[in-house]
């Protein structure tokens, strides 16, 4: 019996298994990572929007940020979307699109 021709079958077919396990691991940090960022970029625009500021949609453009602001009565809605693009090649390959991440802040304007 040949044990390096076994031993390089079983890495053929665990290879592949192990190789989408890590891209998976690497691709849900950045989701996550980006989900904080987004949230990070959510209060600084909440801020500049208590303080009167003019310069949300700059920031948001610079940001590459989707802003959508909703005023009902005295409650604020605002709502962040950003395209983020997939890091890992090995599911690029897969999902062949970016994904959209969306977060959203309600407050009572008074």
């Amino acid at each position: 019996m040949n044990k390096k021709g076994q031993a390089l079958i079983e890495f053929v077919l665990v290879f592949p298994i192990f190789l989408m396990i890590i891209c998976t691991i690497i691709e849900l940090g950045s989701i996550n990572y980006q989900k904080y960022k987004l949230e990070d970029n959510l209060n600084t625009i909440v801020d500049m929007y208590l303080h009167d500021s003019q310069e949300i949609t700059d920031f948001a453009n610079k940001n590459n940020l989707k802003i959508d602001i909703k005023n009902d009565e005295n409650k604020v809605t605002i709502e962040l979307d950003k395209k983020v693009k997939i890091v890992t090649p090995v599911l690029k390959a897969i999902y062949k699109s970016n994904y959209n991440l969306t977060t959203e802040r309600v407050f009572y304007d008074e």
